[in-house]
C-alpha cells in the first residue's frame, strides 16, 4: 500500500466547485464531492458504476456525461429524490409543461398550515411564507405527471430554503433573521434557472438507476458492478442528516429523529470484531468501533456486487477525537485487504488539523481517496 500526496485534489474532494455547476447544484449537498473529481476518477473505472452513498447524485451525473451506465443507492429520502430528479432527461415539451404547471400552482394554491411542525421549522420562516410553501407543496403532490411534479418539487425545496432564515453550519442548522426574497420570486427564479441548466449540461442517454437502499445491503445482483466511486460518511462526522431536517420535515413528512439514516456507527455497545480491533489503538472510542464494524459490512457488500478485478475509489476522511486522531483511509484499506481486496494506493488530497477545545492541536487527519481492486 502506497500513500501518495495529491494536493491537486484538495478542493475537488469538497462540494464547493459544484455550487456554480449546472444541474449538479440543484441541491446543495455539503457532504458531496465535485464533478471534476468524479469525471477524473471515472477514467479508471469500468461500467456499470455503483455509488452506494450517492447523496445528491454527483457520481451518477458524471457517469451520464461519460456515457456510463450507473446505479446509486442512499437511505436519506431527500438524497434519493434529488438524485432521481437530477438524472432524469426532460424534453422541451416537458419543460414547457413544468412552466405551465408552475403558474397553475402559484395562482391556484391555498396557503395553509396543515400539521404541527417542529419549532426549528417554524422559526425558519415567517408564518405567511411557511403557509404558502405548504400550499404549493400540497397542490404539487397532486400532479399526475411524476417527472413534472418532482422537477417542480425540487425547485420548491431550493426556493424554500432561499426564502428562509435557516443556514447550515456544518451539520447544525442555525436560524438568523435577515432579508430574504419572497417565496414567489424564489420559486419562479429556481424553475427558470433549472430549465436553463438543462441546455448547458451535455450528457448521453444511458441507463441510470437510483435506489433507496442501505449500502451494507444493496440487494444488487452478485458480481454485476464494474466499478465503484463513492464517499461514505466520515468518522465522528456521521450525523450529517440533521442539516436537512427542515427539508425532510416539510417535503417528506419525516422529522430528523425519525429518519432512516445512511450514517454508520450508532450502536451504544458495538461488537468487538477482531478484524477491526487489531487495526485500532488500545481502547479506541466506541464510536470508532461501531463505525468500522459498519465499514466492514459495507466492504463485504462491495466485494459481493463487484466483478472480478473491479476497482473502487472511496473518498474518506479521518476521525478527530480529544485523545488522538484515527486515519480512516489506512484502516479502511487494511480492512478491505482482509476481506479480499487489493489496496494499492491511497491518494491524500488534504490534511486537516484536529483541535481539542478549538485551541489545542491533537494532530492531523487526512481526506483521501482509497483505491481498491477486487482480487
Amino acid at each position: 500500500m502506497q500513500a501518495i500526496e495529491k494536493p491537486e485534489y484538495k478542493n475537488l474532494v469538497t462540494f464547493t466547485p459544484n455550487k456554480k455547476t449546472p444541474v449538479y447544484n440543484w441541491l446543495y449537498y455539503k457532504e458531496g464531492y465535485s464533478r471534476e473529481l468524479a469525471l477524473d476518477l471515472l477514467e479508471y473505472l469500468d461500467e456499470p458504476v455503483l455509488d452506494p452513498f450517492c447523496g445528491s447524485g454527483t457520481t451518477l451525473l458524471a457517469c451520464q456525461e461519460k456515457g456510463l451506465e450507473s446505479t446509486g443507492t442512499d437511505k436519506l429520502p431527500l438524497a434519493v429524490f434529488a438524485s432521481r430528479v437530477k438524472t432524469r432527461y426532460y424534453s422541451r415539451q416537458e419543460q414547457d409543461k413544468a412552466s405551465e404547471k408552475l403558474e397553475e400552482v402559484m395562482e391556484g394554491s391555498e396557503p395553509m398550515l396543515d400539521q404541527k411542525y417542529s419549532s426549528k421549522t417554524r422559526k425558519a420562516f415567517d408564518k405567511p411564507v411557511l403557509k404558502k410553501i405548504i400550499g404549493y407543496r400540497n397542490q404539487l403532490v397532486e400532479t399526475e405527471n411524476q417527472k413534472i411534479r418532482d422537477f417542480l418539487l425540487l425547485a420548491l425545496i431550493n426556493a424554500s430554503m432561499k426564502s428562509s432564515y435557516a443556514w447550515k453550519d456544518g451539520a447544525v442548522v442555525k436560524i438568523k433573521k435577515r432579508p430574504v426574497p419572497p417565496i414567489e420570486k424564489s420559486f419562479r427564479r429556481q424553475v427558470k434557472i433549472m430549465k436553463q441548466h438543462l441546455k448547458k449540461l451535455d450528457r448521453e442517454k444511458v441507463k441510470t438507476k437510483v435506489l433507496k437502499k442501505d449500502a451494507r445491503d444493496t440487494e444488487i445482483p452478485d458480481e454485476s458492478i464494474g466499478g465503484v466511486m463513492t464517499s461514505p460518511p466520515y468518522l465522528n462526522k456521521i450525523d450529517y442528516t440533521t442539516a436537512y431536517n427542515i427539508e425532510q420535515e416539510l417535503f417528506f413528512q419525516e422529522k430528523g429523529d425519525n429518519l432512516i439514516r445512511s450514517f454508520f456507527g450508532i450502536e451504544k455497545e458495538p461488537e468487538r470484531d477482531s478484524d477491526v480491533t487489531e487495526l485500532l489503538d488500545d481502547n479506541p472510542p466506541l464510536e470508532a468501533l461501531a463505525y468500522f464494524n459498519d465499514m466492514k459490512k459495507f466492504l463485504k457488500e462491495l466485494k459481493r456486487v463487484t466483478k472480478s478485478s473491479a476497482q473502487a475509489a472511496v473518498v474518506i476522511g479521518g476521525g478527530c477525537f480529544p485523545e488522538n486522531v484515527i486515519q480512516s483511509d489506512e484502516v479502511i484499506a487494511k480492512l478491505a485487504q482482509k476481506i479480499g481486496f487489493h489496496a494499492p494506493e491511497i491518494w491524500i488530497a488534504r490534511h486537516v488539523n484536529c483541535m481539542k477545545n478549538r485551541t489545542q492541536k491533537v494532530g492531523e487527519t487526512r481526506e483521501s481517496i482509497v483505491w481498491l481492486r477486487k482480487t
